[in-house]
This record gives structure tokens, sequence and C-alpha cells, in this order.
């Protein structure tokens, strides 16, 4: 809602400010690799620790094909998918909800839920976590 009392749909609304961390959730692990995603910012944090380590924009699952909140970690990794060139995909539920590369998106798309509940990123993204995480690293997902 606007303050002139409008409304805008929030899938039109893009970021046009730096990005930053949001506060780690509470059951963070203190030690060791593990990914943070917050759903409600649209972000995946990448820390060692406590120390952020790079700060990704993604796009979650839209209404109907929500990305489920819980704690995960790597199951594992396909480098080059079948399906349309989707690279880098590290899924974290038996269910295929997976971190990938998204070559549908664009910085201008991306940071709103849009997916079938997968986390999508942009390639250099994508390419980072691939080379960072491992199988087991942890996923924390939450609002």
């Amino acid at each position: 809602k606007t303050s002139d009392g409008d409304f805008v749909y929030a899938r039109n609304i893009g970021r046009n400010a730096p990005v930053a961390a949001p506060p780690r959730p509470a059951n963070a692990p203190a030690s060791g690799r593990w990914i943070d995603v917050n759903l409600t910012q649209q972000l995946m944090i990448a820390y060692e620790g406590q120390s952020v380590q790079r700060v990704i924009v993604t796009t979650s699952g839209m209404a109907g094909w929500e990305t489920p909140p819980g704690n995960y970690q790597i199951l594992w990794r396909v480098a080059n998918e079948t399906m349309d060139s989707v690279l880098f995909t590290q899924y974290f539920t038996e269910q295929g909800h997976a971190i990938h590369y998204a070559w549908w998106r664009t910085p201008q798309t991306i940071g709103r839920p849009g997916s079938h509940g997968c986390l999508n990123t942009l390639l250099d993204d994508a390419q980072y976590l691939w080379d960072w995480a491992t199988i087991g690293t942890p996923v924390i997902v939450h609002i």
C-alpha cells in the first residue's frame, strides 16, 4: 500500500538500493559454512561461521509453489541439468527444491517470488555457491 492509499502488485516491486544481510536466524550455526535463506527479503547469505561471505538476491517459490521453510542441507549436486541449461543445481530437499542458476532471470526480475519452489540465482551467484558449498552444507530457510 502506498502513502496515498493506492496499491501496487508486490511482483512489480524491485530493489533499487544496495543489499545488506538481515539479522541471522536464532538457530544459526556458530561455525562452518552455511546458507541463510530469508524468504521475506528474497535473500541468500553465505556465511562462514558468523561472518558474511556473500549476499545473494534470489527468487523463491511463488504462491502455490512456496519454497518450504526449514533446516536442510545440500543433498546432491548436478553441474548441468538436462532441463534447458539449468546450471549449478544444488538440491536441499528430497522433493526437488534446489538452488540453481535461472537463465531466464535478470537483475531486473530477480528478487521476488516466482519459481516453482527452487531458489533461482543469477549466473555469478550460482557459480559462487557451487564453488563455495559442498554436500552437507546447511541451508536454513525461513520467513
